[in-house]
This record gives structure tokens, C-alpha cells and sequence, in this order.
């Protein structure tokens, strides 16, 4: 199933969610790269539950759908009954899921056992309540102006994914997944806002501490408690009774976390103690410097400027200095931001961070460069030109007499696979050091050498390919399926490019972003939103995992790191046909778009001003 989308719109969302928590939304965390299809399986992750992969706010019990594989989330927060009386949770999920309620309000006096669960996966179109009797809940009584901590786990191995929340409200009718108006991220009748911000570092050891008042409390006093024991129930009281949401913890020590909670009463009234507040931590700034924002990697083009940048805090006067990884002798910049002029080789660069009390290290940051990394011209033999990549092997009956296999082609000689019969001829090139997500563009001269029809379905050309089939670990070009066209391929998708009609064509695909690009013979062809999770494996001829082969030839092939933009694609077809015109780009003043601006153009504009008034051509039709 196609998972693009949601996760394109999971990025965007969580940025800016964490922001926007408070009533009507419910946080969404999700910890990525965990086999298996258990909630048990996600429970004993070492990164569960203090290091999510990433998290966003959603309005409803319900979590994004199919957008990928071998995960576990939480969907996690505050339940505001609407009325008091008697509930009844169900849950609905692929794979597992398990669902909890704390009854007090209190994350930390969760039931320990699920109310509702799925112990497999739901096989209905989703949300669908009733498959199996352990997705409905024991009538649970709640009232109406409490708030109720609940957690739903759930965890996706392979295929389809979901979770929904629902429940029966008192008085009988539907099953509906709990919608905004009755979900908080925070206890409306807790303090809120701490600052110093809860987890946050290189505290001041002079701050006081500051609160936002609970949104549902008439006239709030506030017990705070404060001291250095994780267990926040044992905490001493700083101080008690006061109406002002804020409070001085005295002079603190470097480099020490501190733990603190907010209690609330409600004086309107004499209702008494209304939330006991939940647990918030701080570390004072230390004597030896301390790294906030760690240098990043950088990808450019050799000749271009690279810069890195370290951030850090201290008590005291700090010093930088920049080291190349390979040379931990040799400072290369004493400032907070390295600048390097005209690069040309790659590399790894840190800084040590350094004052009164001590020194740190930076992590060290890439410095990679966007170039060719592999090329096979095909002359004569697969071998890579001036070692850039990896030697090929050819397999087939050719294997045995190579240089019978090689023609004039494109640029020099080009290599000729099943030219007259499917002799089971392919190459393989191995590994280039590209995988997974990460940028490319892949390259090649193509020719057919029989009519379409007596070429196989789905025959690599040449590109990535693997062992498996497998959704998204693909990236080649292929004959398209029952189509006598050359396509773009990614396991799972494709898109033409251009008809196999007995002619060279020089095809051209790249990658970055999320993002696929296609050109034929220097021009744009067309682009296309995507995922890619590919192996590190190249062949041409014929994929990894299946037997239909290429006939015809195959010449100049290459692989970049990065994508070339449509200029530099250009280039390439006009390093081999020279007489070629083609413009990326028209200028504005190219009326007639032939790619070059005379008279020709003049006649143009004197052609469209006569017939209408007015230039371009566009303001006519309009």
C-alpha cells in the first residue's frame, strides 16, 4: 500500500505540533525500526518510552494510516467525559494494539493491565469495533468534570497500519472514535508551561522558577515542590500557598538536575486539592562548557564553501578550536562557525569547546561531496573508469568471450546484451555506497535491438535493484509492462519516458527529497512524489530477483551521488551530440522557444501584437 503522503504530512505536522498541545489534541509518538508485531515488542525497545523517533498533535483517537513499516506509537493524553455515567473503550488497529486508562488522572497510576486490545490485527476496513471480543471494554464509570490519563500502544510490522479510539457513551447509541471535544494533551486543572522548560539544559543557577496558571481552576493557590530525587513524590516543599505562579528556588549548583512539581487548589469555594501537578526537570549549566547545537553535515560541489557551526553554553568565557578528523593536531579556525573556501576533498571536522573548567569535543560533522561515483564508458570491457566505482562481471554466454559483446555506440563503444536471442547476458556492478533514501542520479545510453515485443516485461536496463521484491528497493530503468516504453522504476511504481522505437536514447533519473526526476535525451521528462528504500546493488540487463533480460545496448553509464539539475543533465547529452539545441530554461525573450532569441522572435511578437494588441501570445487567449 502506498505510504507517501501521510508520512510527507507526519514531518510537516510534528514540527510545528508540539506547539500547539492543549484541549481539543492528543500527542502522537512513534519510535521507527522495531521488529516484530507485538505491543510487548514495543514495550521492551531500549528507545521506549523516553526516545520517540518523532511526534506530532493530532485532533481525534485516531492515527495516521499507512504510511510505513516496522514501528511502534503511542497515542497518548487526556479524556474529558461529557457526562457522568457509565463508558465503554474499544479499540480497532493492524498490528497489535493495547489500551489504558488511568482512572485518578495520573499517568503514573495507569491500570496495568489493558481494558480493550488487539492481539493480532484487525482484518475489517478500519474502524471496525467488533471483530474480536477483546476489543470492548468492561463498562468503566467516569465523571463529568474529571479528566482521565488514557494511552493507546500499537505496533506495525509489515503491510497495512491503523488505531482508532473509540468509545460507547452513557445512554446506548453508536460507537465514535473520541473526537476533539472531548481529548486534552495536558490535565485542564494542572500548571502548565514550566519554565525552565522541562528537559531544558544550561540553566542558569541564578532562574527562577514560572508556571502557567490550569485552565479549569478558580482562583488557584500553588504548593511547589523542589529538590534534586527523580522520585518527585518524595520531593521537599519549597513553599505552599502562594497565589503567584512563580517562585525562587535560591542559588543553585552547576551542573546539577533539578525536579519540581506544580500542586494546585482551587481557594473558590474550599474545594481543596484539585491536581497534584505533574513531574518537570532542569540541569543547571556546568563549569566545563556544555554543546547545545552540534556541528552538521554538509553536501556540496567541489570549488563551494563550506561552513559549520557549533553552538554551546558556559558560566565562563569559552574558547573554539576547529580540528579535521584525520588531523587532531592542526586547529583550522578559532571561532564558533568554521569556513572553508574552495573545497575539494571530503572530510570529517569537530571543535573543541573549551573555558575555565574544562573542554569538549563536538561530534564530527561531514563535509561530503556531490560528484560522480561510478562510471562504466563500456569500451571494450564493465570495468569503472579511473577506478571510480566498482569492476563489473559479466554473466551468460558472453562471460565467456567479452570484447565479442562490444560495438561503436553512443560515446566510444557500448556493450550488447542478448542482442539475437536471450542468452541469459547481465552484468553486475555490486555496491556504490548509495542506499535507503539518499540522493542519486542514474544514467545511461539505451538502443533496443529486436522490436519491443520480443523483449520480456519488466527487464532491467540498468539502475538498483534487489534480491526481493520488495515495495520501494528499485531504482532503474526498465521496459515497462505490456508497454513499449522505456519507464522510470521504483518496485511498486513507474513512469514512462519514452517509447522503445530502435533509437539511442540517453535516459536520465534522479532522486532527492522524496522526489523523482525523469529526462530523455537532455530534456525534462517529468517528476513525481515517491519513498525510496533501496539496497546497495547495481546491475544492468536484468533485475536481482527475476529473469527477464534487456536486449540491445547499453552504453555510458553512471551514477551521482546527489541529483543533477536539468542544466547538467543538458550538458551530458550535449557532450555526446554536440549539435544539439536544448534549453532548461527559455529567455523570456525566446517568443517561439527554439532556444534562441533573433529575428525570428521579432516576427513573433509583430505576428501576436497584430492579431490581438498585446505579447506574449498567452495575454491573447486570456
Amino acid at each position: 500500500m502506498r505510504k507517501v503522503i501521510l508520512v510527507m504530512v507526519m514531518l510537516c505536522l510534528g514540527l510545528a505540533g508540539v506547539s500547539l498541545a492543549g484541549k481539543g489534541e492528543m500527542r502522537y509518538e512513534w519510535w521507527a525500526g522495531i521488529g516484530g508485531a507485538t505491543v510487548a515488542d514495543l514495550v521492551n525497545s531500549p528507545a521506549f518510552p523516553d526516545n520517540p523517533s518523532g511526534s506530532l498533535m493530532v485532533s481525534s483517537m485516531s492515527a495516521p494510516r499507512d504510511w510505513s513499516d516496522n514501528y511502534g506509537a503511542r497515542l497518548s493524553g487526556y479524556i474529558l467525559p461529557p457526562s457522568t455515567g457509565s463508558y465503554t473503550f474499544y479499540i480497532c488497529s493492524d498490528d497489535a494494539s493495547a489500551l489504558y486508562l488511568s482512572v485518578d488522572g495520573y499517568p503514573e497510576n495507569l491500570r496495568p493491565d489493558p481494558i480493550c486490545m488487539v492481539t493480532g490485527y484487525v482484518t475489517q476496513s478500519p474502524p471496525f469495533w467488533t471483530e474480536f471480543p477483546e476489543q470492548k471494554s468492561a463498562s468503566i464509570s467516569l465523571e463529568r468534570g474529571k479528566a482521565y490519563y488514557i494511552e493507546a500502544l500499537m505496533k506495525e510490522a509489515t503491510g497495512s497500519d491503523n488505531l482508532y479510539v473509540g468509545w460507547a457513551r452513557p445512554g446506548g447509541g453508536d460507537i465514535e472514535i473520541i473526537g476533539s471535544l472531548y481529548i486534552s494533551d495536558i490535565h485542564p486543572q494542572a500548571a502548565t508551561n514550566p519554565a525552565p522548560a522541562n528537559g531544558e539544559i544550561a540553566v542558569a543557577v541564578d532562574t527562577l522558577l514560572g508556571w502557567d496558571a490550569p485552565a479549569d481552576v478558580n482562583e488557584p493557590a500553588y504548593d511547589v515542590y523542589f529538590g534534586t530525587d527523580p522520585n518527585t513524590a518524595l520531593l521537599p516543599l519549597l513553599v505552599g500557598g502562594i497565589t503567584d505562579a512563580s517562585a525562587d528556588p535560591g542559588e543553585l549548583e552547576k551542573g546539577v538536575t533539578y525536579y519540581w512539581r506544580v500542586a494546585v487548589t482551587e481557594t473558590e469555594g474550599g474545594v481543596g486539592l484539585v491536581h497534584k501537578g505533574v513531574p518537570w526537570q532542569f540541569t543547571t549549566i556546568p563549569d566545563t562548557p556544555i554543546i547545545t547545537g552540534q556541528p552538521q553535515n554538509v553536501f556540496l560541489k567541489a570549488g563551494e564553501t563550506a561552513v559549520f557551526t557549533v553552538v554551546a553554553s558556559s558560566a565562563t568565557e569559552m574558547s573554539y578550536a576547529w580540528y579535521e578528523l584525520s588531523d587532531p593536531e592542526t586547529v583550522l579556525g578559532t571561532e564558533a562557525t568554521l569556513v572553508l573556501e574552495d573545497v575539494q576533498a571530503e572530510g570529517e571536522y569537530f571543535c573543541v569547546v573549551s573555558n575555565e573548567g574544562g573542554s569538549l569535543p563536538s561530534n564530527p560533522a561531514l563535509l561530503q561531496l556531490k560528484r560522480l561515483i561510478a562510471y562504466w564508458p563500456l569500451d571494450g570491457d564493465v570495468n569503472a573508469y579511473e577506478g571510480i566505482g566498482p569492476n563489473g562481471q559479466i554473466f551468460g554466454t558472453g562471460a565467456g568471450d567479452p570484447p565479442s559483446m562490444f560495438s561503436e555506440g553512443m560515446a566510444g563503444q557500448a556493450i550488447g546484451l542478448n542482442l539475437d536471442a536471450e542468452k541469459g547476458e547481465y552484468v553486475i556492478f555490486g555496491a556504490v555506497g548509495i542506499n535507503g533514501e539518499m540522493p542519486r542520479t542514474i544514467s545511461c545510453w539505451a538502443k533496443n535491438s529486436v522490436p519491443v515485443a520480443q523483449i520480456t516485461n519488466w527487464c532491467t536496463i540498468f539502475g538498483f535493484t534487489s534480491p526481493t521484491a520488495t515495495n520501494e528497493q528499485s531504482f532503474d530503468f526498465n521496459r515497462r509492462g505490456d508497454q513499449s516504453q522505456y519507464c522510470i522504476h521504483r518496485y511498486g511504481a513507474e513512469w514512462n519516458m519514452h517509447e522503445i522505437d530502435g533509437q539511442w536514447h540517453f535516459l536520465v533519473a534522479t532522486f532527492e527529497n522524496d522526489t523523482v526526476r525523469w529526462y530523455t535525451d537532455g530534456e525534462f521528462g517529468g517528476e513525481a512524489t515517491t519513498n525510496l528504500q533501496t539496497q546497495d546493488l547495481v546491475h544492468m540487463g536484468k533485475r536481482a530477483h527475476s529473469d527477464p533480460l534487456w536486449r540491445g545496448w547499453v552504453d555510458d553509464a553512471r551514477i551521482y551521488n546527489y541529483a543533477l539539475d536539468a542544466f547538467e543533465v543538458a550538458q551530458l547529452y550535449i557532450d555526446v551530440v554536440p549539435d544539439a539545441v536544448i534549453c532548461p530554461e527559455y529567455d523570456p525573450a525566446d517568443l517561439n522557444q527554439d532556444c534562441k532569441v533573433n529575428l525570428l522572435d521579432f516576427a513573433e511578437l509583430a505576428r501576436v501584437w497584430a492579431e490581438c494588441g498585446r505579447a506574449p501570445l498567452s495575454e491573447c487567449s486570456n
